[in-house]
């Protein structure tokens, strides 16, 4: 049920955290980590069965080259990007699959499917992480 963006509690999540996390998405995914480049996109669309799709203008509106939906079945990725193929997809989309691993809570409780949608949770979740509830700046040590 979608809540508040503002009202998400927020779990911290340790270097040891993401790592076991990693560990377990690897070893369900048998992604071998050691084959470089990876292929992030058979992983994206034939392991967990997410659709790629590109729309223009996604980086010019939001400042983003991709967001995942919240009903995680979607990646949209900007079309200049995906057409182009440039070094940064791949990237962008490894980036994609981490909120789709780390942040199942947070998508469990948001509701967007288009960049405008995206925006509007997008900036009432970032006021959320950069004022805490009680209206005082909060620390985000190595992100901000």
């Amino acid at each position: 049920m979608p809540i508040d963006p503002r009202q998400i509690k927020i779990a911290r999540l340790t270097k040891a955290n993401i790592q076991e996390r990693v560990n377990q998405f690897c070893k369900q995914y048998s992604v071998n980590r050691t084959e470089v480049p990876l292929d992030v996109e058979t992983i994206v669309e034939m392991d967990l069965c997410l659709q790629l799709r590109p729309e223009h203008g996604v980086k010019a509106k939001g400042g983003v080259e991709a967001f995942l939906f919240a009903d995680r079945t979607t990646i949209m990725v900007d079309a200049y990007e995906f057409e182009k193929n440039t070094p940064r997809l791949r990237f962008t989309i490894a980036h994609e699959i981490a909120h789709f691993v780390l942040h199942e809570y947070v998508y469990r409780h948001a509701v967007f499917g288009s960049i405008d949608e995206w925006l509007n949770f997008f900036d009432g979740f970032l006021r959320r992480v950069i004022v805490g509830l009680n209206g005082k700046p909060i620390s985000l040590p190595g992100v901000f």
